[in-house]
């Protein structure tokens, strides 16, 4: 008869190995999660990551003229979040994924809401602080209302990574702003070449953090709840579509500043 074991944090690679496949024999088993030092993965992240930038990009230049927010780079951060929703690489490490989900889709519909009736730049940071503070009281709410709050860890940080994720996914929503770097380089080189050049800095960063983290990923970081092995797999199957966007929406962020940056210089 086939057994599971309980895995916790000082399970070796190894041990979690076990955890996350099940089978009569070796042969019946499969992989939870691609496997480390796959190059195709790293390779697969870095051409989401391409796609993502070109498409914010070129929603960016659709609305060179907004004043404020625009709904249209909203809508596009939007079709992120579901997508990373979709692909989300937590599901075997939480007893249930379901709030870590419904957060980042909360956080999309409020923020396609701001940018339809918000007309100011500077009006997105008090509201991503604020936005931010509701995440963290929901996310300890449901903790504490929790029947079995086992892995009550995971469970938290992985719905605060989530909605946090998709909060600065919104600050592309500002992008606009950015359109100021020109004027602001004439006025104020000091202030407008830094911020051109933490702009282009920050996603190579984020692109080897990522490439980094694709290739060294173990099921021992996937599975942290009794499964077996077809639905650890399942799960994990298309996680590099998650890595892939996870540094476009974190760079939503990033444009949010430099907007805020670049208003009240």
């Amino acid at each position: 008869m086939d057994k599971q074991v309980e895995p916790h944090e000082g399970h070796s690679q190894t041990d979690a190995g076990a955890f996350a496949t099940t089978g009569s024999a070796a042969g019946d088993a499969k992989p939870s999660a691609p496997a480390a030092g796959d190059k195709g993965v790293a390779v697969r992240v870095l051409v989401m990551q391409l796609v993502g930038y070109l498409c914010m990009a070129g929603l960016w230049c659709a609305c060179a003229e907004s004043d404020g927010p625009s709904w249209i780079l909203a809508v596009g951060a939007c079709v992120f979040i579901a997508i990373f929703i979709a692909a989300y690489p937590f599901a075997v490490r939480t007893p249930s994924s379901a709030i870590a989900r419904i957060m980042p889709a909360l956080a999309g519909a409020c923020g396609i809401a701001f940018s339809l009736v918000c007309d100011s730049d500077a009006a997105w940071m008090p509201w991503f602080v604020s936005m931010a503070a509701v995440l963290v009281l929901v996310a300890f709410l449901y903790e504490l209302l929790r029947a079995d709050r086992a892995h009550m860890i995971f469970s938290m940080s992985t719905t605060l990574f989530s909605g946090l994720l998709a909060l600065c996914a919104l600050g592309w929503s500002v992008a606009p702003a950015v359109h100021r770097l020109g004027a602001v380089m004439a006025a104020n080189p000091a202030v407008g070449w830094a911020t051109a050049v933490v702009m282009a800095l920050v996603p190579v960063l984020l692109g080897v953090a990522s490439v980094l983290w694709a290739v060294r990923m173990s099921p021992a970081d996937y599975a942290r709840i009794p499964t077996d092995g077809g639905r650890a797999a399942d799960a994990t199957r298309h996680v590099w579509i998650a890595w892939g966007l996870m540094p476009v929406m974190l760079y939503g962020a990033v444009v949010a500043i430099a907007s805020w940056v670049l208003l009240v210089i």
